[in-house]
């Protein structure tokens, strides 16, 4: 990279543009670094946000808005967990845009990208991730299972509260699945939280009355 960026030709401008998009962070940081020293601009928003989140720029990549939220979505494959979370923070304040891509990202194989694609789609709170998070409170992982949970409370749609019911029997998800259907306040699920009021766990009896927030 640093030889890159001393002789500053075009050959070594392409190299160091397609390592903005590095699996590694580091990687990403040194080659934007590199470009900056070189005093490079890019030809457009897309290749300006790539360059902002290998910078970790997280404010003025989110300002790029839709541009932005491919570079994001890919570093939410990141090693490390910070840069995952604030990538995922990113993409919630751009909101609509990344919404369907996150729902996409609920299939992925990586148990930890589905968590971050759960949790952040309860931060835009769009409807069409509604179904997507529904099927996601059988993730075999029970932390994207809580995820959805909590994802769907926040959402307050109703078609979630019948599954959420059924989720009140998973042992890892009770207190998300409580703490969803208080949210949702849907009439049909008056008996099932009065059961949860004389449940052994303190914690659930509170949440079934909204006193207390499961994460």
């Amino acid at each position: 990279m640093e030889i890159g960026g001393r002789i500053g030709n075009a050959r070594a401008v392409e190299a160091l543009i397609a390592a903005l998009k590095d699996k590694d962070g580091d990687v990403r940081k040194k080659a934007a670094e590199a470009l900056d020293k070189m005093g490079w601009q890019p030809k457009d928003t897309t290749e300006k946000a790539w360059f902002l989140v290998a910078f970790k720029k997280w404010s003025e990549a989110g300002r790029l808005g839709a541009s932005a939220v491919t570079p994001l979505m890919a570093v939410l494959k990141d090693g490390e967990q910070r840069v995952r979370w604030v990538a995922a923070q990113t993409l919630g304040k751009i909101g609509e845009p990344a919404v369907e891509p996150l729902i996409e990202e609920m299939k992925n194989n990586n148990e930890g990208v589905r968590k971050v694609a759960a949790k952040t789609l309860g931060w835009i709170k769009d409807a069409r991730a509604v179904d997507s998070l529904i099927a996601g409170l059988k993730d075999r992982d029970w932390e994207v299972r809580k995820f959805a949970a909590e994802a769907l409370g926040r959402m307050k749609d109703t078609r979630a509260a019948e599954p959420l019911v059924a989720a009140l029997k998973d042992g890892y998800l009770r207190r998300g699945a409580a703490w969803a259907l208080c949210k949702i306040g849907d009439a049909s699920t008056i008996e099932p939280m009065i059961a949860i009021l004389e449940d052994e766990d303190e914690l659930i009896r509170n949440i079934a009355i909204c006193q207390n927030d499961p994460s």
